[in-house]
C-alpha cells in the first residue's frame, strides 16, 4: 500500500492492512500516526514517514532491524520519545551481571515487556523476562525508586494494571514491583517467566559475549566422535531432537 499525497508526487510506503488514523503526530516527522489491522488481527501503529524512511539512530541496530523489515520501521522498532515508540529505553533498571552494560526496561512488539542489556550490540544477551498478562496488566515503567531490600541497586518497576483488572478482580491501580525476588507474589510470577530465575544472576546469557574466550576448537574427528557419542544422549532426552532446530538463534531475541 501507498500513501500519496494529492499535491505533490511524495509517495510513502504503508504496510499491509486496514488503517484508522490517531490523534497524534510522529515528534520525529510531524506526519500523523495511523494504526494498522493485520490479517491476523493484530495491531500496531507507523508513522508513514519513518516507516518509509528509518531515521538513523532510532531504532535498535538500525541496519538490520531494517534489512529484516525490507528497509522498513514500524513504530514498535523505534526508540524515540514517544507513547508509541516500542523500543524506546525505558530506563535503567540495573547494570547487566554479565557485561556490567546498562539494563533497561523493553517492550516487544507483541506488547509483552523484558529487562535486556543494552549491550546486546557488543554480545551479551542477558535478559530477564517480566510476567505479563494484557488482560491484567497494561503497561511496565521504571521508577525514580531503588528496592530497599535488594543489593545491585535494582530499580523498582511500576505497573499499571488494566481497567477491566481494577473493576473486575479488585486490583489497585497499579503496584511496584522489583525483579529481585523480594516479594513473594512477584517472585513466583519471574520464576514461571523464567526457568532459571534461581541462578539466572549468575548464569551465562545464551550466545557468546564480545571479548569472551573461545574454547579450543577440537580436531575434526575429535568433533565428529563427540557428536556420534552424544546423539544417543541428546535423543533419550529430548523428543523433538531430530526436529529442532538452533533454539539460541537471533530470533529468540527479537524483541531485543
Amino acid at each position: 500500500s501507498n500513501l500519496i499525497c494529492d499535491t505533490c508526487t511524495l509517495t510513502l510506503r504503508l504496510p499491509r492492512g486496514k488503517f484508522a488514523p490517531k490523534n497524534d503526530l510522529c515528534p520525529l516527522c510531524g506526519f500523523g500516526v495511523i494504526e494498522v489491522t493485520s490479517a491476523q488481527n493484530k495491531t500496531y501503529t507507523v508513522c508513514p514517514k519513518c516507516y518509509s524512511n528509518p531515521p538513523a539512530g532510532q531504532v535498535d541496530d538500525i541496519e538490520s532491524a531494517a534489512a529484516s523489515l525490507g528497509k522498513t520501521m514500524p513504530c514498535f522498532m523505534c526508540t524515540a520519545d514517544c507513547q508509541y515508540a516500542g523500543r524506546r529505553g525505558g530506563g535503567k533498571v540495573r547494570s547487566c551481571p554479565l557485561c556490567a552494560s546498562d539494563m533497561e526496561l523493553k517492550k516487544t512488539k507483541t506488547g509483552s515487556y523484558f529487562v535486556g542489556c543494552t549491550g546486546f550490540a557488543n554480545g551479551c544477551k542477558k535478559a530477564l523476562w517480566l510476567p505479563w498478562d494484557p488482560l491484567e496488566m497494561e503497561s511496565y515503567k521504571v521508577t525514580n525508586h531503588v528496592c530497599p531490600n535488594c543489593p545491585n541497586n535494582l530499580m523498582l518497576l511500576r505497573i499499571t494494571h488494566t481497567q477491566r483488572a481494577q473493576m473486575q478482580d479488585g486490583l489497585p491501580d497499579s503496584i511496584d514491583v522489583c525483579i529481585g525476588g523480594c516479594q513473594p507474589d512477584y517472585r513466583d510470577k519471574l520464576m514461571s517467566s523464567n526457568r532459571n530465575f534461581l541462578t539466572w544472576e549468575t548464569e551465562p546469557a545464551p550466545g557468546a559475549v564480545a571479548g569472551a574466550p573461545k574454547a579450543p576448537a577440537k580436531a575434526p574427528a575429535a568433533r565428529a566422535n563427540a557428536a556420534s557419542s552424544a546423539r544417543p544422549y541428546q535423543a533419550a532426552n529430548n523428543r523433538n531432537y531430530g526436529a529442532q532446530s538452533n533454539y539460541n538463534s537471533a530470533s529468540d531475541f527479537d524483541a531485543m
